[in-house]
Parts: structure tokens; C-alpha cells; sequence
């Protein structure tokens, strides 16, 4: 990927000291991203936010968006690759399969642009997941996030998984599959059970603070904890049709 990332938050540390740095978030290096936030914490607002610098900074992108509660992106229904509440089954599996097809080279180089990439954003997956009452069911689509959060980026056009939900409780993944996040983006005020789970080197320096809306912590691994601040949202629109133009292309 020959570009330098994506800015997706401010170092909140700097905008103390009158300086507005940008966090930039390459998901070549941190494929996998999970967002944790309670509600009024901001989480949809930033996975918004998210989905618009994919959409306008790869723009060969696609994304595929699962909204179980059908309540923050209801606004993109009419679009191709938007599904909620049951539906959202047939969402990771049309991703899953794509990902299936570029694994078995059946996306060639002459039909796959340069810098393709493919984004599952899936919010409320606890939601999600906890009501799945068959559990052959919740097995499997466990198992398929397995596979691509393990594989995903592998092929021949990388597919990513953004997750956004409220506790990230680890039975609510593969065996495993919560410590394929590389990128990990807590909002608002954690429980000290959450911190040690996704946080446990950087627990005590949490301890102390308090975070309003758009304000947590952002791991990318292999770097320094930051305490972040969500920029902004400047301009609804034209963020909405970024984020449209993602979900059609």
C-alpha cells in the first residue's frame, strides 16, 4: 500500500500542551481493528468517522457494513452492502465468501484495482452474537471471523475486520481471535475488568483518568498506549457520502 495511513484521532496528550497531532492508523500494519465504547461514548460516531477516510483515503476500497441494531446506519439502507438486525448473517457471509474468492485467485489482477482493499464493519457484534439461539449457528459465524481475522490479510485482496461493541468479552470470539486486533480503540470510561482484558501492561496509567465523549485510549501494537481524542465531524454530508460511495462501489 503506498500511502502513509490514515489519520482516525487526535493525540490527546498534545492538544493539552496546544499542539493537534494526528494518530494515523495504516491497516496494512494493524489490519484488524476493535472499537470498545459504552453508549454515549461515541463509538458509532467514530466508526462513521472511520468508514469515510477509508472510503475517500483507499479509493479502490469497498466497505460492508453490519449494523445488528439498525439504529446508528439506518441512513445507508438503500445501499448494496449494508445489512442489519438478522440479516446481518448474510452480511459477514457475503464478505466471507469474497474473501473465499480471493484466496482462491477467483478477483484476477486485471479485475482487482490497484490498492483494493475490503472493510466488514460490524457494530453491536456482542448484540450480535449473544442472540444467536442456535448455537451450530453462533459456531459458525464464529468460526468465519476466526478465518478472516487469522487470514484476512493475506490474500490477494486483503479483507479487514472492524469491530465495533460494548464489552469485548473474550467468549464472544474464536479461541483466540480477540488478540488478532493489532488496533484497539476504547471510548469513554472502562471497568477495571476490561482494562486488565484489553489494556494489562497499561492498566494503572488508565486508572486515573476520566474521558468524556470521543475520548479513551488507542492501542496499535508495537507502539506506545495513547489517550485519544475523536476529531470533529466538520461536514455530515459529505462524510455520508463517502461513506455511501464505499458501500456502492
Amino acid at each position: 500500500m503506498n500511502f502513509n495511513g490514515l489519520p482516525i484521532a487526535l493525540d490527546k496528550t498534545q492538544i493539552e500542551v496546544g499542539c493537534r497531532e494526528q494518530i494515523i492508523w495504516n491497516p496494512e500494519k494493524h489490519p484488524m481493528y476493535l472499537t470498545v465504547g459504552g453508549t454515549g461514548s461515541g463509538k458509532s460516531y467514530f466508526l462513521s468517522l472511520l468508514m469515510g477516510r477509508i472510503s475517500t483515503g483507499i479509493p479502490n476500497s469497498q466497505l460492508y457494513l453490519c449494523d445488528y441494531k439498525d439504529i446508528d446506519f439506518r441512513r445507508f439502507a438503500e445501499t448494496p452492502r449494508r445489512w442489519s438486525y438478522e440479516n446481518c448473517t448474510d452480511g459477514i457471509t457475503a464478505f466471507y465468501d469474497s474473501f473465499n474468492d480471493s484466496l482462491n485467485n477467483k478477483d484476477s489482477d486485471e479485475d482487482t484495482p490497484e490498492q483494493s482493499r475490503k472493510f466488514l464493519i460490524f457494530d453491536e457484534w456482542a448484540a450480535y452474537v449473544v442472540s444467536r439461539s442456535d448455537k451450530k449457528e453462533q459456531e459458525r459465524v464464529k468460526s468465519m471471523l476466526s478465518t478472516l481475522l487469522m487470514m484476512g490479510r493475506g490474500v490477494s485482496t486483503p479483507h479487514h475486520v472492524i469491530i465495533g461493541l460494548q464489552r469485548a468479552d473474550a467468549q464472544l470470539f474464536p479461541l483466540g481471535g480477540r488478540d488478532q486486533f493489532g488496533a484497539i480503540l476504547a471510548l469513554g470510561n472502562l471497568s477495571r475488568e476490561q482494562k486488565l482484558m484489553l489494556f494489562p501492561d497499561s492498566r494503572e496509567e488508565m486508572e486515573t483518568v476520566v474521558n468524556d465523549r470521543g475520548q479513551g485510549f488507542l492501542s496499535l501494537d508495537g507502539e506506545p498506549l495513547y489517550r485519544v481524542q475523536i476529531p470533529t465531524i466538520t461536514n455530515h454530508s459529505k462524510l455520508d457520502i463517502a461513506i455511501r460511495d464505499g458501500l456502492t462501489r
